[in-house]
């Protein structure tokens, strides 16, 4: 019995250190990969003239439509694959996975590819080309590198709201939509290591925050949509989102 109480004893105070080993090691591998996506998206950025990737775009409509995601490319069947930054990857598939995000992924019948945790600056870097653009005429066209004036601009980040998680990194000033609502599912999950989230730069550098904002937006939107604060904005305005003139 006494045996027993000792390892027992001894369990429950080797546990806690245990688990934050693994917390530690997740949170690391969660910025490697951020790095990783960041080299990759720099790199597609060179092989198009300096255009970055768009956030999602469709092409068609000749042999029908085919959604064009920076992390998964849909085809018209409903079948997908690594999208454009992916495929510059060394290791696609576990560089896209954020070892600290475990929400559900859609239901298979869905016909969704799977989520990855991460998510990419929509607002500024990548854009959005929806085809058709009914209803999307106010959306921003990607910044390209020249004009890309200050390199701590965040790129990409764990993705978090209410819902659950997204691939689409939008700026609290919401300049591309014009509901608050989607604004708010696009905000950075603060549910990792210490309430902190991970995110990585233009220059390649990964940053670690622990001050969720809720971007100025309506109370009913940071509680119910943006699930603040254990979901938030990086800044309480653009700074952290925009390239440009400041």
């Amino acid at each position: 019995m006494i045996v027993i109480a000792v390892i027992v004893i001894l369990s429950a105070l080797l546990l806690p250190a245990i688990n934050q080993a693994r917390g530690t090691a997740r949170a690391t591998m969660c910025r490697s990969n951020l790095r990783a996506l960041t080299l990759a998206a720099l790199d597609y950025t060179q092989a198009f003239d300096h255009a970055p990737a768009a956030v999602w775009r469709k092409e068609g409509p000749n042999s029908g439509i085919t959604t064009m995601q920076w992390d998964w490319m849909v085809q018209p069947n409903g079948t997908y694959e690594i999208g454009v930054v992916g495929q510059r990857l060394d290791r696609p598939i576990s560089d896209f996975s954020c070892p600290l995000w475990t929400e559900s992924q859609p239901e298979e019948e869905s016909g969704e590819p799977p989520f990855t945790g991460y998510n990419y600056n929509t607002s500024f870097i990548g854009g959005e080309a929806p085809f058709p653009a009914i209803g999307f005429n106010a959306i921003r066209v990607g910044v390209a590198p020249s004009g890309w004036q200050h390199t701590d601009t965040t790129m990409f980040g764990i993705g978090g709201w209410s819902g659950g998680t997204n691939r689409y990194m939008r700026a609290p000033g919401n300049h591309e939509f014009v509901g608050g609502a989607t604004c708010c599912a696009g905000a950075q999950s603060f549910r990792h290591i210490g309430d902190r989230t991970h995110f990585s730069r233009l220059d390649g550098s990964v940053g670690i925050s622990a001050m969720p904002s809720n971007g100025g937006h309506d109370q009913g939107y940071a509680a119910t949509i943006l699930d603040h604060p254990n979901n938030g904005f990086l800044s309480d305005d653009d700074r952290a989102y925009d390239p440009g003139p400041r």
